[in-house]
């Protein structure tokens, strides 16, 4: 997969979680939650150039933005589902723990464990 669409993946896998888990829009996930889309990011295997592509994709238009769970969820599979197949450095331990607190996902995780 290129770095843009990668990117683009840990922005869709990473946002509406972030989102769901603070009630918060994308940009105040950038301002108030920083630390945890940059951890999240480097769970999903990102490194700098990742973690700057999914900050300033979230710049300007997109600030306002609250990703849609219920899409999330239907796309489980192509989006968080893929990142929890995909081997990384990192156990994903917090991307585990976020999604244990939409509770809605505990069903489709048992898929992933």
């Amino acid at each position: 997969m290129d770095k843009l669409r990668f990117g683009k993946l840990c922005w869709s896998a990473s946002m509406w979680l972030l989102c769901e888990t603070y009630k918060s829009n994308v940009g105040e996930i950038v301002t108030n939650h920083e630390r945890e889309l940059i951890e999240l990011v480097s769970e999903f295997g990102g490194d700098k150039n990742d973690i700057d592509l999914v900050l300033k994709y979230s710049e300007g238009s997109m600030e306002q933005v609250v990703p849609s769970t219920k899409l999330a969820i239907a796309e489980f599979s192509g989006r968080n589902g893929h990142l929890l197949r995909k081997q990384t450095k990192k156990e994903q331990k917090f991307h585990r723990e976020l999604l244990h607190r939409v509770v809605e996902l505990r069903s489709i995780l048992l898929d992933y464990a």
